[in-house]
């Protein structure tokens, strides 16, 4: 009850005569800032928690997975209803709109959420009052705090852009900022950036850093990285100019710091201002304070469907009145939203009083056209942080090239696998024309219907294993150089038919050579080499006949034709090659006389010679 005190008291105390605030159009705009949610708030998402899991239980500041008793490595951060480890390449995304978004502040000040889906644009402004402090962020293991001034005494306004209406307001600036988290003892620390004004307006080194209230000295800045690290190595600032800070918690928060000039109002001396942009924040469903309040589950989209009064540029969206938002000091966690150091699961650390932003209902104050977000009570409360929780909108899914993924990553691509894309049927690489058939996706399913020009499914086993046979070339039988399905199914090309090396061509049988001894005499090369080479008609070739001429042709071993001579005829022109020509001498000659070459001489005084057959041997006479 004493929050609900607090909350009427405040309403009591809202300051009625509060100027109308205009938004300045000079803020800068942030590229597209990725929300990666990692598992531990103390290590980078490549080192190791140490020892968050003591008595199993997760300490302050992170959450436990199934496997963290077992290996503290897997203590994350919460995502939604789910302890999201960053260790396992995890990181947290969704549909809801600060599921991957970033944000920007500065100025008067006037603040935008970065990186939305569709590009979509949420602005809003939260001044507060000069010389206080407020909660931008508070949530149960990160708490920023940013301090607000006004106008500084010795400024002399010369000048005020001509577009800006509202010549009466000069509005508020940030120009201190703390940042509190847990190291990985679960031990509170803190880091302060404070902007010197005076330094500023003299272009020196206006920005004062503070780790756990003791300055930073400059030359702890090391001047190759112009980087310093905390001894416990749970943050690191980094300076890339005078005016520009970076500041890293590994997979807590990213965000760089920079002191900005004010330009819509000229004045004397200048006026410098503190300016930030996240690129990374790690932040629970409960997230609160006037900047939090917009990574909660479904406060974009509520806040965008209330619409926005013209003349108040969103401040209506910030819930309760800013005095809800006032704390201590830059490193206290004493404002009315305070989350910080508070058990995700603990309902009694929580405030009795929710400030709904879920409801469009809206309340009017004196002020004409300003919305204050109506009050809701406890119950009403917790049953919307049920609602919250239960189903939110951010789960922690695997990454898939640094980005979150919520279907496959299919080669460093995010891709969905339980849909139509015949390429990935449910998996990557999965395809619905693999194996040569041809099929649709259905669910992530592949239904196949027929093959691909030239193959067949001869198996009968489509589903399975698709048309797993070219009919143009055949496919070799396993364990022999025969070849089967070639031109149809139920066709093979066999080397003890075809007397050759088959192969398929065209959807034909054909071969590569012959098998020694045979040949393709009739030309048809689909019945391979039919002709053995050992017959007077082919001897060692095709159609290579052995001559008859004069004796018994025949072919030996080694495919040449011999033949055999009759009596009385020889093969005297030596062609023994192929015997061409057979026989082609008679032996019955006196140049000739029972061998080649014998010839009969004639002798003195004696009768011409002559090549006579006694007994059967050929003689001269």
């Amino acid at each position: 009850m004493a929050a609900i005190a607090r909350f009427k008291a405040a309403q009591r105390s809202y300051r009625l005569q509060e100027r109308l605030r205009n938004v300045k159009d000079m803020r800068v705009r942030a590229l597209s800032l990725i929300f990666l949610l990692a598992a531990s708030v103390f290590q980078g998402a490549s080192a190791q928690p140490i020892g968050c899991v003591v008595d199993g239980e997760c300490l302050a500041g992170s959450c436990c997975t199934a496997a963290s008793t077992r290996d503290p490595g897997y203590c994350g951060t919460t995502c939604g209803t789910q302890c999201c480890a960053a260790e396992l390449n995890m990181a947290c995304s969704g549909d809801a709109a600060t599921c991957g978004a970033g944000s920007i502040g500065g100025e008067d000040p006037h603040f935008e959420l970065t990186g939305l889906p569709n590009g979509t644009e949420f602005t809003w402004d939260f001044h507060g009052i000069g010389n206080q402090t407020y909660c931008m962020v508070a949530d149960s293991f990160l708490g920023m705090n940013v301090h607000m001034f006004s106008k500084p005494a010795d400024v002399t306004i010369l000048e005020q852009r001509a577009e800006v209406d509202n010549d009466f307001f000069e509005g508020t600036w940030m120009d201190e900022m703390g940042i509190m988290y847990f190291n990985e003892h679960s031990e509170k620390q803190s880091l302060e950036i404070v902007m010197n004004h005076s330094i500023a307006r003299t272009s020196g080194d206006p920005l004062i850093i503070r780790y756990l209230g003791k300055d930073i000295a400059t030359h702890l800045f090391k001047e190759d990285e112009v980087s310093w690290t905390s001894p416990d190595k749970s943050i690191m600032a980094t300076r890339s100019s005078n005016f520009s800070v970076s500041i890293s918690i590994p997979s807590l928060l990213t965000m760089e710091v920079e002191v900005e000039k004010e330009t819509e109002l000229i004045t004397e001396p200048p006026i410098y201002y503190l300016n930030f942009k996240i690129k990374m924040i790690a932040t629970t469903p409960k997230v609160h304070g006037f900047l939090g309040q917009m990574y909660a589950p479904g406060a974009v989209e509520k806040r965008l469907k209330m619409g926005t009064l013209d003349g108040f540029h969103h401040r209506e969206y910030v819930e309760g009145p800013d005095e809800d938002y006032l704390t201590s000091n830059l490193t206290e966690t004493d404002c009315s939203f305070n989350r910080f150091g508070t058990n995700l699961s603990d309902g009694e650390t929580e405030s009795e009083v929710v400030f709904g932003a879920f409801s469009s209902t809206s309340e009017r104050s004196g002020i004409p056209g300003r919305r204050l977000l109506k009050a809701t009570t406890a119950r009403e409360s917790r049953r919307l942080l049920e609602a919250m929780t239960r189903g939110s909108q951010c789960e922690c899914v695997p990454l898939c090239n640094g980005s979150p993924c919520t279907d496959s990553c299919c080669n460093g691509v995010c891709t969905k696998t339980d849909g139509d894309d015949a390429n990935n049927c449910g998996g990557c690489g999965v395809s619905c024309n693999a194996n040569n058939a041809l099929g649709t996706c259905v669910a992530g399913v592949c239904q196949f219907f027929g093959c691909q020009t030239t193959y067949a499914d001869c198996n009968s086993n489509l589903q399975s294993d698709g048309c797993e046979v070219n009919l143009f070339t055949g496919e070799p039988i396993p364990g022999s150089d025969d070849i089967q399905g070639c031109g149809s199914c139920g066709r093979s090309c066999l080397q003890s038919e075809m007397n050759a090396l088959p192969r398929c061509s065209g959807f034909q049988c054909d071969y590569v050579f012959c098998t020694i001894g045979y040949g393709d005499c009739d030309g048809f090369r689909a019945n391979g080499c039919e002709r053995r080479l050992d017959d007077v008609q082919n001897c060692g070739a095709c159609n290579n006949r052995c001559s008859s001429q004069g004796g018994i042709p025949f072919c030996p071993g080694g495919g040449i034709c011999a033949i055999q001579c009759n009596f009385g005829r020889g093969d005297c022109d030596r062609d023994d090659v192929n015997s061409q020509n057979g026989c082609e001498t008679d032996l019955t000659t006196i140049q000739n006389c029972g061998g080649c070459g014998i010839q009969c001489l004639q002798r003195s005084f004696a009768p011409p010679p002559q090549c006579v057959n006694r007994n059967g041997n050929l003689v001269c006479l």
